[in-house]
């Protein structure tokens, strides 16, 4: 597969789980074909942490935000700090940030009151959303409703809703991204809302060191791991992989606005 051209938009590579061997993941993925990687943050403190992953290699870009899981631990000058990351030219999108009732590690007004500033902040800035959404997409479209927040654009990472809910943020802008979940032998569902996607609106994701794909279920996550995914969403749209990586790689280029398009480190 000389012609491999993926991209991993969404990668917590700033993550403990790479501690001992980040260089080595990076260079096994870009063996695999991965040549950009998408690193977001979920606090301030991790949001400088996937900056400097940034301006250390050259394809890697990266998102500052709030994750909903750590909303109730921001300090109360969290939005200046904010703010002043987004002046990173590597800061490419405000993210993750969103809503998460499955957890509810933060409360949900707490939740619901920081994913709101983070959209102003969105708007103010002409910056894309990295939207995490787990059983609260009622909520999330009503606050994406109420503040104006469709016209940033972004995208549903790891996007966990139907058909119906999937046509929605696609006719709204948005892009949708899948991770592994698709490989799973009792994701039926899931292959069948992604048949239907347009691939002009398809994202591809790792979410490591999360959601490994089959065969690797259960283990540590990497980017290299993401062709896995690209040959099953391949294989639904009856594509090749290559034009899968093509077209999930234009897409990551156009919502995060990359003139040039992504590049490998």
């Amino acid at each position: 597969m000389t012609n491999l051209r993926l991209v991993d938009s969404h990668c917590h590579l700033q993550d403990k789980a790479f501690k001992n061997n980040r260089d080595n993941v990076i260079h096994e993925a870009e063996e695999a074909g991965v040549k950009s990687f998408f690193v977001p943050g979920t606090s301030i403190s991790d949001s400088i942490a996937a900056l400097d992953l940034a301006e250390k290699y050259k394809g890697i870009y990266a998102a500052v935000g709030i994750h909903p899981h750590d909303s109730s631990r921001v300090l109360s000058n969290w939005r200046e700090e904010l703010k002043s990351l987004t002046l990173n030219k590597k800061a490419v999108a405000i993210g993750e940030i969103g809503l998460d009732y499955h957890y509810n590690f933060s409360p949900r007004d707490k939740q619901k009151e920081v994913f709101k500033t983070q959209i102003e902040i969105a708007l103010e800035k002409n910056l894309p959303m990295v939207i995490h959404t787990r059983k609260s997409m009622e909520d999330t479209f009503q606050i994406l409703d109420e503040t104006g927040g469709w016209k940033a654009g972004g995208v549903f990472h790891c996007f966990p809703g139907t058909l119906a809910e999937a046509e929605h943020v696609i006719n709204k802008g948005f892009f949708i991204s899948y991770t592994g979940v698709v490989t799973f032998k009792n994701s039926q569902n899931t292959r069948e809302i992604v048949k239907k996607i347009p691939i002009e609106k398809l994202l591809l994701e790792t979410d490591s060191p999360y959601m490994a794909p089959e065969p690797f279920r259960g283990k540590r996550c990497h980017p290299a791991l993401l062709i896995h995914t690209a040959r099953v969403i391949a294989e639904i749209k009856n594509l090749s992989v290559e034009k899968i990586g093509e077209a999930t790689s234009n897409n990551f280029a156009r919502l995060f606005k990359l003139s040039s398009g992504p590049v490998s480190s």
